[in-house]
């Protein structure tokens, strides 16, 4: 996993909200996502992105 990878993973496994609406947010930039998640977001290639969020439901998926 790339360190952009890790920073969204670790952003979506962590906020501790709706797990679809950060991902709503994070596709739409809002200001409620930090700077540096929507850049890593914004570099990651398509399948990057879905094995983002695939680890992060996973994460969040263990915790529950």
């Amino acid at each position: 996993m790339t360190k952009n990878q890790r920073v969204v993973v670790d952003w979506l496994s962590n906020t501790g909200y709706d797990f679809l609406s950060d991902l709503v947010e994070l596709e739409g930039y809002y200001d409620s996502v930090p700077d540096e998640v929507c850049e890593a977001f914004s570099d990651l290639s398509g399948r990057e992105k879905i094995e983002v969020v695939k680890q992060s439901a996973s994460n969040l998926l263990k915790k529950s």
